[in-house]
């Protein structure tokens, strides 16, 4: 049974949480009725020792979908366009590889997380940051669907990508703007933006024991999917704003985020204690915890973690956000809503942790090159050379003075990699931006260059499709 719902011993909780962690930095906002707290630790550049502050921004990566949504509601609350308005009215450019979804495709089918597009390609991650929006958007046309159209649930950040470019078109500015415009300026937000500035909390992995800088890999490319940059004080009025439109005070449109848009299949260890999402609404899993109803959503890129819960029944919220690389902002958080519940906190670190595991290792065994015939083998210099697909577009694969084969994709810098022989004619991607670092749990990214039954020389990879050679 709860106890007393308060922000009593909060502060000293993350303290100690934070302390026994690998976060470099971490800011923290939670709201239990009427009391609220934001609290920050750590360094903004943890080998310059430069400490975070109250306003210090942290990237929230796919947490910004919720803005995303947000900014959109505010345009169909007005009568600028609809949840169920035609993507193909807004953003023709939009092109994908079955006419009939193409031509059916609404707002609510890209915000809901119904498309059904793969998450494989630099399309869906890692496309050049400086990139133009509609230049990224272009490689769906190439792009493969992984499930029917309004099946099931999707996760993908080019939905959501698509979105802004919507609001940017039909607002008539960039996309930067119109969430100034539409969500920061009216919330009161006033260091929140998506193009972050000089004292922004930096990316960090552990490296040899220690926090360690990494490059950022997102950029404006990315605006929609992630690239809000947000602080604990700004957080606050956020989800302060949040458990209002969660209970409808917002508006109609701000009230569809929260209705169910796709149903999730639940899993068998649902029955750990974790939330348990069923469905999917706009930028907020709607899950079953504790016997309530939660909305929750992590982001998560190369160094950066932060999760956010709302839980209106007991009119509470948190987020976390951590310079950071695991489960610790997924765990912390939970710990949060549980005190301010007057609850017991769960062993949520380890849980996840064994979830986390098992996803990697059931993605892994899909995802694998091992050992095979596919074609004929070429050596390594028939290997060099110019390679083109419809989704990476040109990848040029060079004879390294080494020996080995060095990778270079034009549209994904952030993947420049040596291919370095694993067993059998399977390659691996030794890559050299050291935000790219293997850690445990990432996927694999294999490759096998050989010459098909054409006589053409291919390269078969893990996310980057088969290349072919053209030269």
């Amino acid at each position: 049974m709860a106890g007393r719902r308060s922000l009593q011993g909060v502060a000293s909780l993350v303290a100690e949480r934070v302390s026994k962690s690998s976060m470099a930095s971490c800011g923290v906002a939670a709201i239990c009725g009427d009391q609220h707290e934001t609290l920050v630790f750590g360094d903004v550049d943890a080998v310059h020792g430069i400490a975070a502050a109250p306003d210090t921004l942290f990237h929230i990566c796919s947490c910004s979908k919720a803005f995303t949504a947000t900014a959109l509601a505010a345009l169909v609350e007005t009568g600028v366009t609809s949840w169920d308005t035609p993507v193909q009215q807004v953003l023709p450019e939009l092109i994908l590889s079955d006419r009939w979804i193409m031509e059916h495709l609404t707002l609510r089918d890209l915000a809901g997380m119904r498309l059904g597009l793969t998450r494989a390609g630099i399309a869906e991650w890692g496309f050049r940051p400086d990139a133009p929006v509609l230049q990224r958007l272009a490689r769906a046309s190439g792009m493969r669907f992984e499930t029917p159209f309004r099946d099931r649930f999707s996760y993908s950040n080019l939905s959501y990508i698509a979105l802004a470019a919507v609001t940017a078109r039909l607002l008539g500015t960039d996309y930067a703007r119109c969430m100034e415009q539409l969500v920061f300026s009216p919330l009161g937000m006033t260091r929140a933006r998506l193009r972050p500035l000089r004292d922004t909390a930096l990316p960090h992995l552990p490296v040899g024991g220690r926090m360690v800088p990494i490059p950022e890999l997102t950029g404006e490319s990315s605006e929609g999917s992630a690239r809000v940059h947000l602080c604990a004080a700004d957080a606050i009025l956020w989800l302060a704003y949040l458990l209002r439109a969660a209970k409808g005070g917002e508006g109609k449109a701000m009230s569809e985020l929260f209705k169910p848009q796709i149903p999730l299949r639940l899993l068998a260890e649902a029955r750990d204690g974790l939330p348990a999402a069923w469905a999917y609404g706009f930028g907020w899993h709607i899950s079953a915890y504790k016997g309530r109803t939660v909305f929750n959503h992590g982001g998560g890129g190369r160094g950066w973690r932060a999760q956010a819960i709302l839980d209106p029944e007991r009119e509470s919220a948190v987020m976390v956000l951590a310079a950071h690389e695991g489960v610790g902002a997924e765990a912390l958080a939970l710990t949060l809503i549980d005190v301010m519940s007057g609850e017991a906190a769960g062993e949520w670190e380890a849980l996840l942790c064994a979830r986390a595991e098992r996803e990697a290792e059931a993605r892994n065994a899909t995802m694998s090159l091992r050992p095979g015939h596919a074609g004929t083998s070429v050596d390594t210099r028939e290997s060099a050379g110019l390679y083109e697909n419809a989704v990476t577009g040109k990848v040029r694969i060079d004879e390294h003075a080494d020996g080995w084969l060095r990778f270079a994709a034009a549209d994904a810098p952030a993947f420049d990699a040596m291919l370095l022989p694993i067993g059998g004619d399977v390659l691996e991607f030794s890559f050299t931006n050291p935000a790219l670092r293997r850690m445990k749990g990432d996927p694999p990214f294999h490759a096998r260059i050989a010459r098909d039954g054409s006589g053409r020389v291919a390269a078969e990879t893990t996310y980057f499709g088969t290349l072919v050679q053209v030269s």
